[in-house]
């Protein structure tokens, strides 16, 4: 009867160590994947910022091409608006210098 209730007792004292190294080892193995998450969360992260810089700076040299299209298009357009009404403006300012340089006396 000893005997028996050595082994059952060798045998409960075996199982609680059993587990106690089961639970070391779900530990370790928890820990682990914690720290690989980590770093794929982190390098996910990197990589994220990095394309938001890489499209903001696409998106930034695109509006800086935009905007020198627009001025570009803008001094064009007032080039030939003023190309195309120089003579009138020079008739007029002909006309504002004689009208200076020879007032109308009777106009006093």
């Amino acid at each position: 009867m000893k005997d028996v209730v050595e082994r059952v007792l060798g045998a409960e004292r075996e199982a609680r160590e059993r587990m106690e190294r089961a639970k070391a080892d779900a530990a370790a193995v928890r820990a682990n994947a914690d720290r690989a998450a980590e770093a794929t969360v982190h390098e996910a992260r990197e990589r994220a910022a990095a394309l938001i810089r890489e499209r903001l700076e696409a998106a930034r040299s695109e509006a800086a091409a935009l905007l020198e299209a627009g001025k570009a298009a803008a001094r064009a357009e007032a080039e030939a608006w003023y190309a195309k009404r120089e003579p009138e403006l020079d008739r007029l300012a002909a006309r504002v210098l004689d009208a200076v340089a020879n007032p109308d006396p009777g106009a006093r």
